[in-house]
């Protein structure tokens, strides 16, 4: 890896280097702009420079609204979907014709429980 002063050709010339590219604008115009331009921020007359948070400010209502109406239409639509399930669970009840099964305990088939137990696991 070369050296950035083997490259310029020492010391010297990378100082001059450096001083051309950090040096200040030439000429006075730039610091008595940059002067006029500190004295009117200061004094109130210029106006206050906005930062990324302001621009975000002007912002808030609209972001408010959306949110809002992507609210109302969260809600609608999970309405909608309940009342759908609610709709096929019905019409699932009302369609199904399958018989009740009717299970009897006997004497030798077990207790109450285990009736229950079959009623609910069998198809």
């Amino acid at each position: 890896m070369t050296d950035i002063r083997d490259r310029l050709g020492g010391d010297a010339e990378v100082t001059r280097v450096l001083r051309e590219l950090y040096a200040a604008p030439a000429g006075g115009a730039y610091w008595d702009g940059l002067e006029a331009s500190i004295m009117r921020r200061l004094s109130g007359d210029a106006p206050a420079t906005r930062g990324p948070l302001d621009l975000l400010a002007g912002w808030s209502r609209v972001g408010l609204v959306a949110a809002g109406l992507s609210a109302i239409l969260a809600g609608a639509a999970a309405m909608r979907d309940h009342e759908v399930e609610n709709r096929e669970a019905v019409q699932a009840v009302l369609i199904d014709s399958s018989p009740v099964l009717a299970i009897q305990t006997s004497p030798g088939s077990g207790t109450a429980r285990d009736a229950t137990l079959r009623y609910l696991i069998t198809p």
